[in-house]
């Protein structure tokens, strides 16, 4: 399976492209305050959490979900809900250090769920979150170089949310995950599709997302983010659009800024991606969340684009930055092969 660069790049190779696609489907773009056989869907906790990450607030969004873990301990929603907390600071920050703790909670998501379906096989919303917790252990696994455990994990969250859309049409939260397993699906099988049994199901899949955006119980801007990986792969000129308005709207969302910047890097607008990426840098160099990673791969993303389109001195210029970078211990712990292939850069065009 193929994992393009869009947003991010780590250092097994593997990109948050097709990740986010699952990801950003998970559950925090999805669920409003209802009772659907008796489990919680809770929307208040949903916006709240949403307008922190949106905001680029994890520490206060993870106490927003401590707070409601306390109150509802039952209740599936929460340990779902904070591991997603922590998935978007993984994406933000490419950080796995929490990895024991994200899926400790995503096993007690699936055990409360199970309860959930134990006294009612017929709750949607408890089947909804243990596929949501399947998606999110594929995500994680394809972050942390396990491919094929990512992919099987991933696979099974989305074939759950089709068979929850075959028992009810109008759970239009499902959605969201499915259309968006359909189009990747596709992407993947495109050499394929002279066989008459290979279809391509991208636009149906756009479609699906759209759907789950304009009809979904709680479709918040962070919905946008998997519309937005798709544009990348199949409308780069649209997904730039999309992007520059969710930024104009939530500057301080990183999420959406990577987003744009991987549009212009697609689309070789060289002046629009490292003005977009330099702010990037900006902003993450004064999170002391931070230890200079973010920063440098921002540095890494312009100077990959730089030797792309043929910029041979910016490309050194970048290459530098990223060098300085690593000379911090805990940078060049976490981006050694970044800074390494950068030093080759600097060499290649040396012995041109």
């Amino acid at each position: 399976m193929k994992f393009d660069s869009n947003i991010m790049e780590n250092q097994t190779g593997v990109s948050a492209v097709k990740i986010l696609n699952y990801l950003f489907i998970i559950i925090l773009l999805n669920g409003g305050l209802s009772f659907a056989q008796e489990t919680l869907v809770p929307e208040r906790v949903f916006q709240n959490v949403s307008h922190c990450i949106l905001s680029g607030k994890y520490i206060e969004a993870e106490r927003v979900m401590d707070q409601f873990i306390r109150e509802y301990p039952q209740e599936p929603a929460g340990p779902l809900f904070k591991a997603s907390v922590l998935q978007y600071e993984c994406i933000d920050y490419e950080d796995y250090s929490r990895d024991d703790e994200f899926y400790k909670l995503l096993d007690e998501t699936e055990r409360l769920a199970q309860e959930k379906l134990s006294s009612d096989s017929n709750d949607l919303w408890a089947k909804y979150y243990i596929f949501a917790a399947r998606g999110l252990r594929g995500v994680r696994a394809s972050l942390s170089g396990r491919l094929i455990y990512g992919i099987v994990k991933g696979r099974s969250g989305a074939m759950g949310m089709l068979r929850i859309i075959e028992e009810d049409s109008t759970f239009y939260d499902a959605y969201l995950m499915a259309g968006s397993y359909q189009f990747w699906k596709s992407v993947e099988a495109e050499p394929f599709f002279w066989l008459p049994f290979v279809s391509d199901e991208r636009r149906k899949g756009i479609s699906g997302v759209k759907t789950a955006i304009s009809r979904g119980r709680l479709n918040g801007p962070l919905s946008n983010t998997v519309l937005l990986e798709m544009l990348l792969e199949h409308d780069p000129e649209g997904a730039a659009e999309l992007a520059e308005k969710m930024v104009e709207s939530y500057p301080s969302c990183r999420l959406f800024s990577w987003q744009l910047g991987e549009a212009y890097k697609k689309l070789e607008k060289f002046e629009s991606a490292v003005r977009v990426f330099s702010a990037v840098a900006e902003s993450i160099r004064k999170d002391e969340a931070d230890d200079g990673s973010g920063e440098l791969r921002c540095w890494w993303k312009l100077a990959v684009l730089s030797k792309s389109v043929g910029k041979k001195e910016e490309c050194i210029y970048f290459c530098k930055k990223i060098i300085n970078l690593g000379k911090l211990e805990s940078v060049y712990k976490r981006q050694q092969v970044r800074i390494d292939e950068a030093k080759q850069m600097i060499e290649e065009f040396g012995n041109e």
